[in-house]
């Protein structure tokens, strides 16, 4: 996954689920996950139900949320339901490393 290879590349530890169900049991299981990228377009639910899971279940964890399709469509409610940051793809390394520096102060 290219999201992965870049956070790897900004000096990250990167564990990836191939489906909310399997990251939300990560997270329950492993207290080190200290943020969450997700995409808004998900198997079994969307982005912005993972997000409210994620927000109900573990709210000490901030949220990046990202995309390809029109920010206008998910952005504001992506933020408006505890999203720290939202990224629009394609994004930029530099960009990324943003959504980490707001990920500490979160």
């Amino acid at each position: 996954m290219v999201l992965a290879t870049m956070l790897r590349q900004l000096g990250c530890t990167t564990t990836e689920a191939a489906d909310p169900k399997t990251a939300l049991a990560i997270l329950q299981s492993d207290p080190s996950i200290n943020l969450v990228f997700t995409d808004v377009l998900l198997p079994w639910m969307s982005g912005i139900s993972f997000l409210e899971r994620i927000r109900e279940r573990h709210p000490e964890v901030p949220v990046v949320v990202i995309s390809a399709s029109d920010f206008s469509l998910w952005g504001e409610q992506a933020l408006q339901r505890g999203a720290i940051f939202c990224l629009q793809i394609p994004f930029f390394k530099r960009d990324l490393a943003a959504a980490l520096e707001a990920a500490q102060t979160a």
